[in-house]
């Protein structure tokens, strides 16, 4: 049975990516929105292989806002004898590896499968808009 262990704080450097992953990320738009809300949605780890199952581009755009010299993202830590960002990582131990590729598969196909009711859409984007004046992180832009 798959089983969540825990989550800890992970040093950034220390992430190993599954190179099998086929997503393509959008790291600017991704880090835009993390430097906006936080760093939010948690990475998985398959503690069996010690790979990222989930996270990949959350994970890149932290390297990339490390490399740009940028502010650490609320809810995260810095190590104090490092300096180095700590992120929260859930760890997941997966009956297999095949499964724990499977559930990589479903976490990013399955918020692409969903559609929008873009009525309901434009009035939510409309709003923030009005009240923030900024959809910078959201994916959407004014058109």
């Amino acid at each position: 049975m798959d089983k969540i262990k825990n989550y800890t704080w992970t040093r950034l450097h220390l992430f190993t990516f599954e190179e099998e992953n086929p997503k393509e990320h959008n790291i600017g738009e991704i880090a835009a929105s993390i430097e906006r809300f936080g760093f939010i949605e948690l990475p998985v780890v398959n503690l069996t292989t010690g790979k990222l199952v989930v996270g990949h581009g959350r994970i890149l755009a932290l390297m990339s806002l490390v490399s740009q010299g940028k502010s650490i993202p609320k809810f995260l830590k810095i190590e104090d004898d490092t300096g180095e960002w700590l992120v929260p990582t859930i760890n997941v131990e997966f009956d297999t590896d095949s499964e724990a590729k499977a559930y990589l598969i479903a976490s990013n196909q399955l918020v692409i499968d969903g559609s929008w009711d873009e009525v309901a859409l434009l009035d939510l984007l409309n709003e923030v808009n009005r009240v923030t004046d900024n959809l910078l992180g959201t994916g959407f832009d004014l058109e």
